[in-house]
């Protein structure tokens, strides 16, 4: 009396269970962590373009101009680079490294 057991479905659904994890689970895991990778790389040349405004532009009541500059340098670098951010992204990451460098001033 031989019987054989057909695992085949059993085989069938692993492989299922594994496909639905990877795209489920993994797949966002790992692209939160490339967005939140991108946007550490955004503050950092924020900081960057902010710290050179400052320099460049000497005077009073130039905030405008700094923030123009900023704004524009950054854009373009994210487009070099192929960083995808919209410019509420990219005014929040200014806004961001400009209470920063305010912050670290203050605390001088």
């Amino acid at each position: 009396m031989n019987t054989t057991i057909d695992i085949t479905p059993v085989i069938q659904a692993i492989i299922t269970l594994i496909a639905i994890i990877i795209t489920a689970v993994i797949i966002p895991w790992i692209k939160s962590k490339v967005s939140t990778s991108q946007w550490k790389n955004l503050t950092v040349y924020a900081e960057t373009f902010v710290k050179c405004a400052e320099m460049i532009f000497k005077g009073t009541n130039l905030g405008k101009d700094k923030k123009k500059y900023v704004i524009e340098k950054l854009t373009d670098l994210c487009e070099e680079r192929g960083l995808k951010f919209s410019p509420d992204e990219i005014e929040a990451a200014v806004e961001e490294a400009v209470k920063n460098m305010n912050d670290a001033f203050i605390a001088e």
